[in-house]
C-alpha cells in the first residue's frame, strides 16, 4: 500500500514587483493562506501564487529544513492564518491613525496558536511543549527576533518564517501572551497561553509500543499512542509515522472513548493534543483500495489534532476527519482541527454535535464532495470555522457547508470567517436547510471571507437555507466579503433577520442576487457592485463603480487608488480585515474583506 504523497505548490516565474513595507506584510497572510501546509495542483498555479505575493522575500525557514523547501520547480506548502476574535488589537496600535497610514506595530501580526495551553519542562531536553504560531511580519528568517510566552524568552525557534513558527517553552515561559518582537518593526499582538502541568511523548518510525513514549524511547504507532494520553498530555509524531489501516468505527485513528477505540477526554483546563513534530510529515487515511472508508474520527472531548496529513477513501460519506460526539443527543467540547492538510475521496472535514469547535487554518482540496460539512446530527453551538484555504471541490461540492438531517439539529453561534474558498462547483458557503425539513441554524455571521470563482449556474457564492424550510429563526450577519467572478453572488432562501453590509460583489454579467424564495427581514446596505447586472431592488445604499483591485485576474483583491469601496461602509462590528489590520484605516470603513494601504511616497 503505497503511502499519500501530498503535491507541491510552485512558485510562479517572473521578477516580484516592488512596494511599500507596509503593503508588503499587510499582503503577507494571501500568501501565507496559500503557501502554508498544502499543495496547489500545477493547473491552479499561476492564480494561486496570485493570492501569495509577498513583495520582497520569500516565506522560509531560517533553523532547519522544511520538508517542502523551495527547489527550482517547487516552492514551500501553503501557512494558515490567525485565530483570535474580531476585538483582538494588531499591534501596539490602539487607534489608527487619521491619515490611513499603516503604523510600523501593526506590521508584526499573530493570528492563531496550534496549542493554547501546555508544559515548559519535559520532553526533548526538558524544555517542554513545541508551539506553532501563525501570523505574518516574523521576517523570513529570524535574525534577532524573539517569542516571549508571558514575558518569558522562549527556549529555542525549530522552524520559522514570515508566516509561521514554531518554538519550544523553556522553563522561562509563564502564563501569558505569546508575543513575536521583531527589531525595526515592533511587538506583535498578544495570544493567550497557559502554561500547565502534563505529560509530553513521542512517536516515530524507529519506536516500539512497549517503550516509554519519551524522545529516547518513542512509541512506534499512532493506534498504540492514543491509548495511553491522558489529560494535559501531548504527542508529537516524527517524520515519516502513517496510520494506514483499520484501527475502529471505520477509521485509520479513532479517538473516542466508545466503540473500542480506548482514548480518553481531556478536560478545558488539560486537553489532549496530537500534533506533528516540527517540520515533518505525518500521514493519517490512504485512498487506496481496502483503506478504511474515514482518516481520522474524533469523538472525545478537548482534543486538538494539529498539522497532520488527512486523506479518506472514495467510500459514500467518508471524510477525512470527522469531529463530532458519540451520542448524538449530547454534544461533545472543546475539539480543534488545526493548520491540517485535507484531501480525500468524498468529503474533507466533516462536523456534528459539537460545542466550543474550532476548525482553524487547514487546508482543505480536491474534495468530490463538500470541503467542511457540519451536517447537525444534535445540539450544537459555537462553532468557529476560520482562515481555512477551500479550494477546487467537485461538481456535487458545497467549499463550507451546514446543512441539518434531523428534526432534533440546533445550530446557534456559528462563525464562519477569514476564509478563503476558490473554484467550487457549488455555494463556496452554505448555511441553512435541512432534511429533517426544520429550521436548525439560529444565529450565524459569515465575515471577513474572500471567495472566488464559485461555479454554480444556480446558487449564489453564499448560499443562505433552501426553499423547503422556514429559515425565520435564523439571524444572519453578512458582512465584509469580497465575492468575485462568480455565477451569482448571494442567495437568500428564507431568513428570520439577515443584515448583508459591507460586502464586495464583484462579476463578470448576471444578477447579483440569486433566487430569493420568502427572504423575509433581509436588509442590504452600504454594499459595493461592479460589473453584473442590475443592483438589487432592496439595497439601501448601492456603491456602484470599479473596486481597482490589484490583480482581479490572478486573484489580488486588494483595493487600489480610486476604488469605489474606499471609505464607503458604515460600522457593521467587524473591526480587523482580512489581513488582521484593524478598522477603518482611513476616514471610513473600507468595502469588503481588505482595508485600503496606501502606498508611502
Amino acid at each position: 500500500m503505497s503511502r499519500f504523497a501530498p503535491r507541491r505548490l510552485r512558485r510562479a516565474p517572473g521578477p516580484q514587483p516592488t512596494d511599500s513595507s507596509e503593503r508588503r506584510y499587510a499582503r503577507a497572510i494571501l500568501a501565507l493562506m496559500l503557501a502554508m501546509n498544502s499543495a496547489l495542483r500545477p493547473s491552479r498555479l499561476a492564480a494561486a501564487m496570485s493570492f501569495a505575493l509577498l513583495l520582497g522575500s520569500a516565506c522560509g525557514d531560517s533553523t532547519s529544513e522544511p520538508r517542502d523547501a523551495a527547489e527550482p520547480e517547487d516552492a514551500a506548502t501553503p501557512e494558515d492564518a490567525m485565530a483570535a476574535t474580531d476585538a483582538q488589537p494588531d499591534g501596539d496600535a490602539s487607534e489608527p491613525p487619521a491619515d490611513g497610514a499603516v503604523p510600523a506595530s501593526v506590521a508584526v501580526a499573530l493570528f492563531y496558536s496550534d496549542l493554547i495551553s501546555g508544559p515548559s519542562t519535559g520532553g526533548e531536553n526538558n524544555a517542554g511543549a513545541f508551539v506553532t504560531v501563525y501570523g505574518r511580519g516574523f521576517g523570513a528568517s529570524r535574525g534577532t527576533s524573539t517569542v516571549t510566552v508571558g514575558g518569558g524568552l522562549v527556549e529555542s525557534y525549530p522552524a520559522w518564517s514570515d508566516t509561521k513558527i514554531t518554538f519550544q517553552l523553556g522553563a522561562a515561559a509563564t502564563t501569558g501572551d505569546i508575543v513575536v518582537e521583531v527589531p525595526g518593526l515592533g511587538s506583535s499582538n498578544g495570544l493567550p497561553f497557559t502554561v500547565r502541568p502534563g505529560n509530553i511523548y513521542f512517536a516515530a518510525t524507529s519506536g516500539d509500543d512497549d517503550d516509554d513514549g519519551s524522545s529516547a524511547q518513542p512509541w512506534a504507532t499512532l493506534t498504540a499512542a492514543k491509548r495511553r494520553l491522558e489529560p494535559g498530555d501531548i504527542l508529537y509524531a516524527m517524520d515519516g509515522v502513517t496510520a494506514l489501516t483499520l484501527d475502529g468505527i471505520r477509521a485509520a485513528l479513532c479517538i473516542s472513548e466508545s466503540y473500542g477505540c480506548e482514548a480518553q477526554n481531556g478536560t478545558a483546563s488539560m486537553p489532549i493534543a496530537m500534533v506533528a513534530y516540527p517540520n515533518a510529515e505525518v500521514i493519517v487515511g490512504c485512498m487506496e483500495e481496502g483503506c478504511p472508508s474515514r482518516g481520522m474520527r474524533v469523538q472525545a472531548e478537548h482534543w486538538t489534532i494539529a498539522q497532520f496529513t488527512l486523506v479518506s477513501s472514495s467510500a459514500m460519506y467518508a471524510s477525512s476527519i470527522s469531529v463530532e460526539s458519540a451520542d448524538d443527543t449530547v454534544s461533545t467540547y472543546g475539539q480543534r482541527v488545526v493548520g491540517n492538510r485535507v484531501t480525500g475521496g468524498y468529503y474533507g472535514i466533516t462536523l456534528g454535535t459539537n460545542a466550543d469547535c474550532q476548525i482553524l487554518g487547514n487546508e482543505v482540496y480536491d474534495t468530490p464532495h463538500s470541503a467542511i460539512y457540519h451536517g447537525g446530527w444534535g445540539p450544537s453551538s459555537d462553532v468557529e470555522i476560520a482562515w481555512n484555504v477551500v479550494h477546487d471541490t467537485g461538481a456535487t461540492a458545497f467549499g463550507i457547508k451546514a446543512y441539518g438531517h434531523t428534526p432534533d439539529d440546533r445550530l446557534s453561534g456559528l462563525w464562519i470567517h477569514d476564509n478563503l474558498i476558490y473554484e467550487t462547483q457549488r455555494a463556496a458557503i452554505l448555511v441553512g436547510g435541512s432534511d429533517g425539513a426544520t429550521p436548525w441554524v439560529y444565529d450565524a455571521r459569515i465575515t471577513n471571507n474572500v471567495i472566488w470563482k464559485s461555479l454554480s449556474p444556480t446558487e449564489g457564492a453564499i448560499r443562505i437555507g433552501n426553499s423547503g424550510v422556514d429559515e425565520t429563526e435564523l439571524d444572519l450577519v453578512i458582512a465584509h466579503n469580497t465575492i468575485v467572478d462568480s455565477s451569482a453572488s448571494l442567495q437568500i432562501d428564507a431568513v428570520g433577520t439577515a443584515l448583508v453590509q459591507n460586502n464586495l460583489f464583484v462579476q463578470e454579467e448576471g444578477d447579483y442576487l440569486g433566487r430569493a424564495f420568502g427572504a423575509g427581514g433581509i436588509t442590504l446596505d452600504h454594499n459595493g457592485y461592479y460589473g453584473g447586472a442590475e443592483v438589487p431592488a432592496a439595497e439601501t445604499a448601492a456603491l456602484v463603480g470599479d473596486p481597482r483591485f490589484t490583480d482581479r485576474a490572478g486573484g489580488d483583491f486588494h483595493i487600489g487608488d480610486g476604488s469605489v469601496a474606499i471609505d464607503s461602509g458604515v460600522d457593521a462590528g467587524v473591526m480587523r480585515d482580512f489581513d488582521g489590520l484593524s478598522r477603518p484605516r482611513g476616514g471610513g470603513y473600507d468595502l469588503g474583506a481588505f482595508e485600503f494601504l496606501p502606498t508611502a511616497p
